[in-house]
């Protein structure tokens, strides 16, 4: 690419990113919503301040979309890290300090909330409730499992408990792990990406196998993504000059559109259902809007500084957020006294959005920030390469930093 990205720029989408799958989680979490709130409020007796704010509610409901976000944004930074060399030692090495050292605090961070919130509300671990949140946190039992602990630190995550979101994780190491191999034939890459990715949804769809059983798998559907964020760093000038019309404001009305259009197939039958069809429909969509709005953001250099702040921090906003929702979770039950401790109100996750982002942010500054400094003192003992980023350290930030719930 001939063209100088600033890549302070894609914080703002890695802010947004993270910040709704938060938010999504946020709801999810602390809001029991579904059948039980309907049996509890039935629908005759709504007005219309209720009807707005569960269906505000209901524009949350696309975590998994928005971490493939996250999977385009990796697969355009990495291939910006690898655009002069594709040797991996240098590149493993920069990727383990700055990756590693938040992630395994996240494992440890898990672990304190799910030991401390155990011994001080066991019944929320004993399965005495029957609904998805307690049974998350019964499962989180296993997070003292030797074997799971070992499995959690060279990223084969639990599923269920509170390393949750970790799973987008799993996908982006291996991405990481065969990139400068997948590199050295791009073409080859782009073509086997396509392919795969059809025949899997096909595989998928037949029943034949499963989204979400087996890694190989997952990894070969998600593979796309990150496929067409690559395509899009190295064939950038190209596709500039071919949708010049993505680069003007009204590409936003598209994104709003697209976003609309992702919220009702996520409502509807086929998607509940889990048709595989609906379900890649909407990641090809989450992919789109992806890739409208990296063109829009680098090209007209947009910088929305309160989302470049989040971005700032977040991968660590990502891999903290579910456990501490189970601390804000906890603290709510014990000052209302609530039994059986079932939210009703759509409104409560609100606050423990500022909670998380707070939470976030402390261990950005204690742990985060100080692998950057590391990696950034690193970056200046070796060789300056012949192209210079205009933001380097950023340009190598995860966040997918995923995930399906």
């Amino acid at each position: 690419m001939k063209r100088k990205i600033d890549f302070d720029i894609l914080e703002s989408l890695r802010g947004l990113a993270a910040l709704y799958v938060c938010i999504a989680h946020c709801r999810g979490v602390l809001w029991i919503g579904g059948e039980y709130f309907t049996s509890q409020h039935p629908r005759s007796t709504w007005g219309v301040l209720d009807y707005m704010t569960i269906s505000l509610t209901m524009l949350t409901r696309l975590s998994t979309e928005f971490v493939i976000i996250f999977f385009v944004l990796s697969g355009f930074s990495i291939a910006h890290s690898l655009r002069n060399s594709t040797q991996p030692g240098g590149f493993y090495k920069r990727r383990f300090i700055r990756l590693y050292p938040p992630y395994l605090m996240a494992i440890i961070y898990a672990m304190a909330v799910a030991w401390c919130l155990r011994a001080a509300f066991p019944h929320y671990f004993d399965g005495t409730y029957h609904t998805a949140v307690f049974e998350r946190l019964s499962t989180s039992n296993g997070l003292f499992n030797w074997k799971t602990f070992a499995l959690n630190l060279v990223y084969f995550p639990q599923m269920g408990g509170l390393l949750n979101p970790f799973w987008s994780l799993t996908h982006e190491v291996i991405f990481y792990l065969l990139a400068p191999f997948l590199f050295r034939n791009k073409k080859a890459y782009y073509i086997g990406s396509m392919v795969l990715f059809l025949g899997i949804n096909i595989l998928i769809q037949s029943g034949v196998i499963h989204l979400h059983e087996y890694i190989p798998v997952d990894f070969l559907f998600y593979n796309f993504f990150f496929a067409l964020g690559v395509g899009l760093y190295s064939n950038y000038e190209r596709i500039v000059s071919m949708f010049s019309l993505l680069l003007h404001r009204r590409v936003l009305i598209g994104v709003g559109l697209i976003f609309l259009s992702m919220v009702g197939i996520s409502l509807s039958k086929a998607y509940t259902l889990n048709s595989q069809w609906a379900i890649a429909l909407n990641a090809l969509l989450a992919a789109t809007m992806s890739v409208m709005l990296i063109l829009y953001l680098v090209t007209n250099n947009l910088r929305i500084k309160p989302l470049i702040q989040i971005g700032r921090f977040s991968y660590t906003l990502y891999i903290t957020h579910f456990p501490t929702i189970f601390i804000y979770l906890s603290a709510w039950y014990y000052f209302t006294k609530a039994h059986p401790p079932y939210i009703t109100n759509s409104l409560v996750f609100i606050p423990c959005i500022f909670f998380c982002l707070l939470m976030a942010y402390t261990h950005y500054q204690l742990i985060e920030k100080r692998t950057k400094y590391i990696l950034d003192r690193l970056r200046k003992t070796e060789e300056i390469p012949a192209v210079q980023p205009a933001i380097e350290p950023a340009s190598e930030d995860l966040i997918t930093e995923n995930v399906k719930l």
